[in-house]
């Protein structure tokens, strides 16, 4: 089977078996309809019982009940088979939108991330991800970033002080 990847799973969400799951732009909509995904290593087949939205897409993995029962896949590659993926979106996607997966390093904090969504807001970006176990949301502007590095999956900014407060 030819399987391609869509996008990856991240942490454990709540205590009843959620987990939340990061996908690829235009798939989303591939991985709902399908019903079922393939992760782990080597990949199984899971099945969506229910799922929500709002930041990243929450999912209720069918027989998989508690926190302990989803954390083995936490941060696998979410795999549909390739005839079940439809062709990427035509539109080119804004940068700041493709930072998902990066950590933030900025002068003053500790190195936060990863960065688990990036939310696209009408007026800006923000950066979603887990700081001491709160979300927290980090205003992503092209002024306040001084370097990215693709290679490293690393963010630096210049962010103002009392964020994480």
């Amino acid at each position: 089977m030819n399987l391609t990847p869509i996008g990856k799973l991240l942490r454990p969400h709540g205590l009843k078996g959620e987990i939340k799951a990061l996908v690829d732009e235009g798939h989303e909509e591939d991985l709902l309809e399908a019903g079922s995904f393939l992760a782990g290593s080597p990949p199984i087949p899971l099945f969506i019982e229910s799922f929500r939205g709002g930041g990243a897409l929450i999912l209720k993995l069918d027989g998989l009940d508690t926190r302990e029962a989803v954390q083995p896949i936490a941060q696998s590659t979410i795999y549909l088979p390739a005839d079940r993926v439809s062709d990427p979106p035509a539109e080119v996607q804004n940068e700041l939108t493709q930072l998902a997966g990066f950590t933030i390093t900025a002068e003053g904090y500790p190195k936060l991330g990863p960065i688990e969504a990036v939310l696209d807001l009408p007026q800006h970006y923000l950066a979603q991800l887990e700081y001491e176990g709160r979300e927290v949301l980090i205003p992503l502007h092209e002024d306040l970033i001084i370097s990215r590095d693709d290679e490293k999956k690393e963010l630096v900014m210049e962010l103002p002080q009392g964020l994480l407060e």
